[in-house]
């Protein structure tokens, strides 16, 4: 009887070639060698798995109904049925309706395709969850996430807020005292788009120029000169409001203001044309406290590095000096002693001696 010693397992090892071989307990024995061939039956043992557990895709808004997004892949390692992998959408919800109604998935490709336009300001993120599930019984079955980002277009023009318009125009009363820089209305607008789609810029297209001016960022309209009309005369100006998307977007409103007779509420704000160059010089006083700043520390690290170069000279000079002077004192000493030595070799009396003294002075001269 052959038997296993470990679990088989046919996606690892999907086939065993085994020797057997069969002896007698005569003498001489007799034997007899057979093959086999074992192969290994598969059995639904695994799972579909997705080749990433999260698809992250982007769709740029206004697509077409049925475009393509997104393709999901996952592998079974089983084989025939047991390894057929079938996809579909998990039953969720988003934005109250079925997900089935915002897209489809291929049953058999895994491909993800829109059923509708997307809107950006109405939904800027699709959740959804596919299952990838096998044909063994019972299957077994995956899942992972897409999650489908929707990318903004600039397909919203400025919506005028202020002043209140009716068919494309407001009647703004301007008093005819009004000093020149007088703030006569603002005119606010949003954008439903986002990022640089929405970034507003004011201008005025048709009116009076030399009258009224507009701030291209905040949409005041002010005065540039005092007002030499009559009384109960109309001024009609054309303002415009772009956004800043590719190609931009503008939308118009025709302001008429009528000139009333007396003087602005004291508590109206008056343009201040040299705010900019205020700002401009707050700027430069600020550029130049940096560059003071730096140009004191340059200095410092400078003097550091002198000074340091000065003291290691110095050290380096006296070195030198504390050399000489041990050199020829040195020198001195041993001159002393060779005289004294010769001296004392003059002596008749005490030859002897002297040859000793001679012998050891020469000893410690290395000579």
């Amino acid at each position: 009887m052959i038997v296993s010693t470990s679990p088989l397992d046919r996606e690892k090892i999907p086939e065993y070639n085994l020797t057997v071989v069969a002896e007698d307990l005569g003498s001489p024995p007799f034997r007899t060698i057979t093959q086999y061939t074992i192969r290994l039956t598969d059995e639904n043992d695994n799972a579909p798995v997705f080749s990433k557990p999260v698809y992250e895709v982007a769709v740029v808004e206004n697509n077409a109904p049925g475009a393509y997004i997104t393709t999901v892949v996952a592998r079974d390692m089983d084989m025939g049925s047991n390894g057929k992998v079938t996809y579909k959408l998990a039953d969720t919800y988003f934005m109250g309706s079925p997900i089935s109604t915002f897209v489809s998935v291929d049953p058999a490709s895994g491909s993800l395709y829109a059923l509708r336009s997307f809107n950006y300001e109405v939904m800027k993120q699709l959740e959804l969850r596919i299952t990838a599930s096998d044909g063994g019984s019972p299957p077994l079955s995956g899942s992972a996430s897409v999650y489908v980002r929707i990318i903004d277009q600039n397909d919203n023009a400025p919506l005028i807020l202020q002043p209140p318009l009716n068919n494309g125009s407001a009647e703004v009363l301007l008093p005819r005292d009004a000093p020149t820089g007088y703030i006569v209305t603002r005119v606010e607008a949003r954008d439903a788009d986002e990022g640089t789609n929405s970034e507003l810029s004011y201008g005025l297209a048709t009116g009076e120029p030399s009258v009224f001016s507009v701030n291209k960022v905040t949409g005041n309209i002010y005065l540039n000169q005092v007002l030499s009309h009559d009384v109960d005369e109309t001024l009609s100006v054309t303002v415009t409001v772009s956004d800043n998307g590719r190609p931009a977007l503008t939308s118009t409103a025709t302001l008429h203001f009528l000139i009333v007779a007396g003087s602005p509420p004291s508590d109206r704000t008056v343009y201040q044309a040299g705010g900019g160059d205020e700002a401009s010089a707050q700027w430069d006083l600020s550029v130049v406290i940096i560059v003071v700043l730096a140009g004191s520390c340059t200095l410092l690290l400078l003097a550091i590095i002198l000074i340091a170069t000065t003291c290691n000279r110095r050290r380096r000079d006296k070195s030198g000096e504390d050399s000489d002077s041990y050199g020829e004192k040195g020198t001195l000493e041993r001159g002393r002693s060779h005289a004294g030595t010769t001296r004392c070799c003059h002596s008749t009396e005490r030859r002897g001696r002297c040859r000793s003294v001679w012998r050891r002075w020469r000893s410690r001269s290395g000579g």
